[in-house]
C-alpha cells in the first residue's frame, strides 16, 4: 500500500465516537491500542482489490496488544453510513477475541451489540452500512 493519509476532518469525530462506544466491550479498544489508518492506495496489501475489499482489522504486534483499523481512502468516496458501517464491522473484528468460523457474521453481532444498529450490506457492493438501508443479515454469498 502506499503511505498514510490524514483520515478525513468529517470523520475524525464519528470515529472517536466509535472507538468511546467499543471500548466499554473490548480491553484492547479500551486501553487505547486502536489505531485508524488511510492510504491512498486503491488496494488492501491482502492480496485481493476487490471493489469491496476497503477495509481491514490487523493485528499490528504478535502478541495482539495493539491494532489497526487499515481503511484505503476510495472508502470516503462512499455514503456516511457505510463508512460508519464498514469502521463498526472492523472494530467487531478486534472486539472478538475468538478464532474461526463465522468470524464476519460475529463481527457485524458485535457492531450491533456496542452501537444498537444492526450492519446491513448496501446495494450491489454489498458493503456494511450503519443506519442507512441494505440488506440485513449478512447476504449468504459472502464469506462468513
Amino acid at each position: 500500500m502506499n503511505g498514510s493519509v490524514p483520515i478525513p476532518k468529517a470523520y475524525r469525530k464519528p470515529w472517536r465516537a466509535l472507538l468511546l462506544a467499543f471500548a466499554g466491550w473490548s480491553p484492547l479498544i479500551a486501553k487505547g491500542r486502536v489505531r485508524l489508518e488511510v492510504y491512498a492506495s486503491r488496494c488492501l496489501d491482502d492480496g485481493g482489490c476487490a471493489h469491496r475489499s476497503v477495509a481491514q482489522a490487523v493485528y499490528s504486534t504478535p502478541r495482539g496488544e495493539v491494532a489497526t483499523v487499515q481503511v484505503v481512502s476510495r472508502l470516503f468516496d462512499f455514503p456516511r453510513h457505510v463508512v460508519l458501517g464498514v469502521l463498526a464491522h472492523e472494530l467487531g473484528h478486534l472486539a472478538d477475541e475468538s478464532d474461526g468460523e463465522e468470524a464476519e457474521l460475529r463481527a457485524d453481532a458485535w457492531a450491533l451489540w456496542v452501537t444498537g444498529s444492526p450492519v446491513r450490506y448496501w446495494s450491489e457492493d454489498q458493503l456494511q452500512s450503519l443506519g442507512g438501508s441494505g440488506k440485513w443479515p449478512r447476504p449468504r454469498g459472502l464469506h462468513r
